[in-house]
């Protein structure tokens, strides 16, 4: 999808993606942007981790970026959001236009190459369980829980 009108990497090629909603689960959250982008039905369970990356925003917001891949939909994809995609197209993954949006492109590179995660799992879990001044910072609480609880699902497998 060729990005228009957002604000963000605006005439850049990007993934089709976007934040999840309050009550929603990460996979809930791909397949709606997946119908809403798109027009594509994806099921759930269809939807498998293709990269994760923790990475500090601009503007200091932490943002953690899950990434889906999946052989499996139905319908033909047509661009939804035209106020916000000027255009679609289907690119290899081996040969991404250079005006991708960096963090994308960076995650599509780590999927190819094998890398699911763009920390060490170790680490990770380490930063998820330590103390964290949440408080001082709308939305982060919640960021840490979903951390926590991301930690333990990477623990039990």
């Amino acid at each position: 999808m060729r990005r228009a009108n957002t604000g963000f990497a605006d005439g850049m090629w990007s993934l089709p993606g976007g934040r999840v909603n309050h009550g929603e689960l990460l996979v809930e959250a791909a397949a709606r942007e997946a119908e809403e982008e798109l027009g594509l039905h994806v099921l759930i369970q269809d939807l498998h981790t293709a990269h994760v990356l923790n990475k500090i925003s601009d503007d200091g917001t932490p943002v953690v970026g899950w990434y889906f891949h999946t052989k499996t939909w139905t319908g033909s994809p047509k661009n939804r959001e035209p106020h916000m995609c000027s255009e679609l197209a289907w690119i290899q993954p081996h040969a991404m236009d250079p005006h991708t949006e960096s963090t994308d492109h960076n995650a599509v590179e780590a999927w190819t190459s094998g890398r699911v995660a763009g920390w060490k799992c170790g680490h990770f879990l380490g930063l998820a369980r330590e103390a964290a001044p949440h408080d001082a910072v709308p939305g982060v609480r919640d960021l840490h829980e979903h951390l926590l609880a991301a930690s333990d699902l990477i623990a039990r497998h």
